[in-house]
């Protein structure tokens, strides 16, 4: 029995997977025989020099959606064949595309269905996939061709016809789309069965189970073992924090490292202005240790109030109200759910009250009720800055503290623009998303200390390893920065020039010291365009020569994107609502013209819909 494999190495756009056919799979296997001639197939179709590149439309095959196939062809037939009875309807309809209730030819992993497309472009081949008329049938336009366009068509089914049958592969006479390898009707149809029983492919099998993204294999193989090696953790209460410390240890506790002073003082000199860097696990982490150490402002070490005698410390707090934070509602929705963590009113010495007002509104907000203001510049999903100098100002009138996250890149100088704070992420730009750990940059020496205290009380340090990786990397940070600036600009220009495409948006490069960074957005017309564009994408998953994969994390070695409206919850729960057909591309190291490329072709597939209209009779 063949196994099936994943295929690597020809593009899929699984059509469907794309439209919603139940069972449908959304990523593309064969049976593994078929490997080396569809590769074999596809190397001579490449070797064209014109440009050509074979196209995946269908593979193996889920028994669900071949009982939705095969009676979508007996409706078909009931529709253009009334001179058939519905039997001989039911036993045509199994001849064209297999029986649901037998070996039919997907299910076995022996059978493809494949299209061409041409400088990046899916051609033209006369029908849909999946149309049953006569337009369908393989030499139709041979015959019937009366433009140049038709005659093009016939040349190019031709020319896909050669590439598989030299490849060994028999193509089915009345579905242009359709070719079968090993199996039984393969078998009858091209050789004699008695020669190759042994090979034939007899048994419906069932995909292996890799569905979704913690199936995808490590895209960079060193890149968890980092992670496993000991970076720390954003645990979610000091009790945590006490535990792990306890359990004798454990990696998330050691209190200093080699190689974590030389980064923070490199981070400090090179990328964040400042004269202090506290690193911690993560983005995340560093904004809640910036925000709650500034929050602890008002608490009295000598004052009445609870002994906390956990993990064998002594601290005495007074209650205090809460530090009231003020941010914009462009900030992430993630950063959001962290913030209402710190919002713990049984720990009153780090407890929060937090204000969301319109990124419009933020500045006139800032009052002097306020103590804490918070942004995310450039914002996550609308890529806009903040005017740094203007809201330092603002916050230092009404004596609050402004804590400014540069997560997307550190281009903003925000310290030198007045900011009290900055958080940074290390494990998007800076690390080229190979590890995962935050930074906190200061000029006060007094809050940086606040905040090496508070972290010990969390147990939140990075080990030496991750130290490392992320010194290695960042030390090409500025040249990368740059590099990106002109490529985001290449980018930009050709989703501009896209027919699917309403709005670019990039980061001001003025406000960002003359670099974008590595991201963008952009508006899709149609928003549901932007949930097939997601599946599109991940149909490669498992291959590694893709060039777009869905986010892991933006700000990498390789591109990512979102469609955040494809995540009905997160969508919903999101404020503002952003535009339903937003997608968010963090771009990584590949030449910009193959990013290009496969963003292109991705969204020209976006536009490949199921044409219904059945004209002609079979």
């Amino acid at each position: 029995m063949s196994t099936l494999r994943p295929v690597v190495g020809v593009r899929p756009v699984l059509l469907y997977h794309l439209r919603d056919v139940p069972g449908a799979a959304s990523l593309p296997f064969v049976a593994e025989c078929l490997l080396d001639p569809l590769l074999e197939a596809a190397h001579a179709l490449a070797e064209l020099e014109d440009g050509t590149e074979l196209i995946l439309l269908d593979a193996h095959r889920t028994q669900t959606t071949q009982r939705r196939v095969a009676a979508e062809a007996v409706s078909y037939l009931t529709s253009f064949r009334a001179d058939l009875s519905d039997e001989e309807r039911k036993r045509l309809a199994f001849e064209l595309v297999g029986d649901p209730d037998g070996a039919f030819p997907h299910g076995t992993g022996g059978a493809i269905a494949v299209t061409l497309a041409r400088d990046g472009r899916i051609v033209d081949m006369g029908t849909d996939f999946g149309d049953l008329g006569q337009r369908s049938h393989r030499d139709y336009f041979d015959q019937e061709a009366e433009t140049e366009h038709e005659q093009q068509i016939a040349r190019d089914r031709r020319t896909l016809d050669k590439a598989m049958v030299d490849a060994l592969f028999w193509g089915h006479e009345q579905l242009w789309w359709h070719y079968e390898y090993a199996t039984e009707r393969w078998a009858r149809r091209r050789h004699n069965a008695s020669v190759v029983r042994d090979a034939q492919l007899a048994d419906v099998r069932s995909a292996p189970d890799v569905e979704g993204p913690a199936a995808r294999p490590p895209l960079v193989p060193a890149r968890y073992s980092l992670w496993r090696a000991g970076v720390g953790h954003p645990f979610l209460s000091v009790e945590e924090g006490a535990a792990a410390r306890d359990s004798g240890g454990h990696y998330y506790v050691r209190h200093s490292h080699p190689g974590g002073d030389a980064l923070a003082e490199f981070l400090a000199r090179e990328v964040l202005d400042a004269n202090e860097v506290v690193l911690t696990a993560s983005g995340h982490a560093a904004v809640a240790h910036a925000v709650r150490a500034l929050a602890e402002a008002g608490a009295d070490p000598g004052g009445d109030g609870e002994r906390n005698t956990k993990n064998g410390r002594s601290r005495q707090r007074k209650a205090i109200a809460p530090s009231k934070l003020l941010m914009a509602n462009d900030v992430y929705r993630g950063s959001r759910d962290i913030f209402l963590k710190w919002v713990d009113p049984t720990d009153q010495s780090a407890a929060i009250e937090v204000k969301i007002v319109d990124r419009e509104r933020l500045l006139e907000a800032i009052d002097q009720t306020i103590d804490i203001v918070y942004v995310d510049s450039p914002s996550n999903w609308f890529i806009k800055c903040h005017d740094l100098g203007a809201l330092a100002k603002a916050a230092s009138q009404a004596k609050a503290k402004l804590v400014v996250d540069v997560t997307l890149q550190p281009c903003q100088r925000a310290l030198c623009s007045g900011a009290d704070l900055v958080v940074c992420s290390l494990s998007k730009d800076v690390s080229l998303g190979h590890t995962m750990a935050g930074a906190i940059a200061g000029n006060d020496p007094k809050v940086l200390g606040k905040i090496r205290a508070l972290m010990l009380d969390w147990g939140e340090l990075i080990t030496a390893e991750t130290a490392h990786a992320i010194h290695q990397h960042a030390f090409s940070l500025r040249d990368r920065l740059f590099a990106q600036t002109t490529k985001v600009g290449l980018v930009r220009q050709a989703l501009e020039r896209h027919s699917a495409v309403d709005r670019v948006q990039a980061v001001d490069p003025e406000m960002c010291n003359g670099l974008t960074g590595s991201q963008l957005t952009f508006q899709l017309k149609e928003a549901e365009q932007g949930t097939m564009l997601e599946r599109i994408v991940g149909q490669r998953a498992l291959d590694p020569g893709a060039c777009l994969h869905l986010a892991r994390t933006f700000g990498a070695v390789f591109t990512t994107l979102e469609h955040l409206a494809s995540r009905e919850k997160i969508a919903s729960e999101y404020r503002p609502k952003i535009n339903r057909g937003t997608v968010r591309l963090g771009l990584g190291c590949e030449p910009a013209e193959q990013i290009i490329g496969e963003l292109m072709f991705s969204l020209d597939a976006t536009a490949v819909q199921p044409n219904r209209r059945q004209t002609a009779v079979v």
